[in-house]
């Protein structure tokens, strides 16, 4: 931190020693609970924000008037996992979603190789003004705080011992608290020149679990659709993605050592890739995916007398008891696996029916040894992804078999 003294003499932090100072103090902030204030010739907004570091818990509450009219939007978490949104009374809800960040940082985590460990994800939420309107974002995000993002090409204009000013052509003038790591205070000039101001009317620090539970003790959640909550975390995926990418590019590790890793966490890929198919139960590429093709029965018979002995073809007894084996079942799943991903000419369409669209081709390469990086690591998704697809078609056309899961 910039000591008085310096602050005494005018010297004023870099932007980049202002950033990573404020990086550290949102990453320390255990929560609070914040009011914002705006008002204009055409309207105002009020924004309340709350979270608690050590629960995970979140929420944000804004009110915008223009007007006789009125719009309300409410959007919280709860401790069953559950993620609400209530927008003018259109309630929506994702599940699942804090068990599949856990899930995606601890595979990044034991398959990072570099000497740099991936940052524990946070859900933010925040909102900015713009030249006309409001800038409003929510999302898991790794790293700092989204109202920091994108300051790097900022100019510090003022400090002291409690803020820090920011000179920045998309945010304006920007005022951070650097106890806290929170806007304190936004002005931004308006499309027509006119001074369009944000500004922290109230902070309660660390107000703990039970406050943030009070606060929305009463919105409404009977009734909501589910939603797909893919949009909110697949920016996160890509960023650990990448960061995997680029450790073994830059040299961190050898591509030997990813593929050795890759295939001692294959249990915690499963479990990445569990969470990501439960949380886009509806999603039109999955669903293609439900009407795998298996095996004929008469194919598996065949199977179960060559690899069983004393197995005798008029014995079903003896063939639907094989049938219900761990044996069979990871017999075929891995034969089918092996053949969908040979020469990897599946990886690019089971990625794409995972993680959506072309959102694998986003990242980034600059050389052979991180295409060969991001090869290993869409193989192995693509591995965990096809055996769960598989052994779920299995259980659905032959039943739920013996000593698996």
């Amino acid at each position: 931190m910039v000591s008085g003294t310096a602050l005494a003499e005018d010297k004023l932090p870099s932007t980049e020693d202002a950033i990573k100072e404020l990086r550290g103090a949102c990453e320390r902030n255990p929560g609070y609970i914040a009011t914002y204030h705006a008002k204009s010739d055409s309207g105002s907004l009020e924004y309340q924000v709350a979270a608690d570091s050590s629960s995970g818990l979140a929420a944000s509450h804004l009110t915008l008037r223009k007007g006789d009219k009125k719009s309300e939007t409410r959007i919280w978490n709860t401790e069953d996992d559950r993620l609400h949104f209530d927008v003018d009374g259109e309630l929506r809800v994702a599940r699942g979603v804090n068990e599949e960040i856990s899930s995606l940082y601890e595979l990044v985590r034991k398959i990072s190789l570099g000497s740099t460990q991936p940052s524990k994800p946070r859900w933010h939420q925040y909102l900015l003004l713009t030249e006309t309107t409001v800038d409003v974002g929510n999302g898991f995000k790794d790293g700092s705080a989204p109202w920091l993002s994108g300051l790097d090409d900022s100019s510090v204009k003022s400090a002291d011992p409690e803020t820090i000013t920011f000179d920045s052509k998309e945010k304006g003038m920007l005022t951070i608290d650097r106890k806290t790591g929170l806007v304190k205070r936004q002005s931004i000039k308006g499309s027509e020149g006119n001074d369009r101001i944000l500004e922290l009317a109230g902070l309660r620090s660390d107000p703990g679990r039970k406050a943030i539970e009070e606060m929305t003790r009463d919105w409404p959640t009977l009734g909501a659709k589910d939603l797909n909550a893919v949009p909110l975390i697949a920016p996160l995926r890509l960023s650990y993605f990448q960061q995997v990418i680029d450790s073994v590019a830059r040299g961190g590790a050898d591509l030997g050592k990813l593929e050795t890793t890759l295939g001692e966490q294959k249990d915690a890929t499963r479990h990445f890739i569990t969470c990501c198919v439960a949380s886009a139960p509806d999603s039109p590429a999955l669903a293609k995916w439900r009407k795998f093709p298996l095996p004929e029965k008469e194919e598996v018979r065949e199977l179960w007398l060559k690899s069983v002995a004393g197995a005798k073809a008029e014995d079903d007894e003896g063939f639907n008891k094989f049938l219900m084996s761990p044996m069979c079942r990871n017999t075929i799943r891995d034969a089918m696996v092996e053949g969908m991903l040979q020469g990897g000419k599946k990886v690019d369409i089971l990625t794409a029916s995972l993680f959506g669209g072309d959102v694998w081709q986003q990242l980034k390469t600059q050389d052979e040894t991180g295409r060969a990086a991001k090869n290993l690591l869409g193989m192995a998704l693509s591995q965990a992804f096809a055996e769960i697809i598989i052994e779920r078609r299995m259980t659905q056309e032959w039943g739920d078999p013996e000593g698996l899961d």
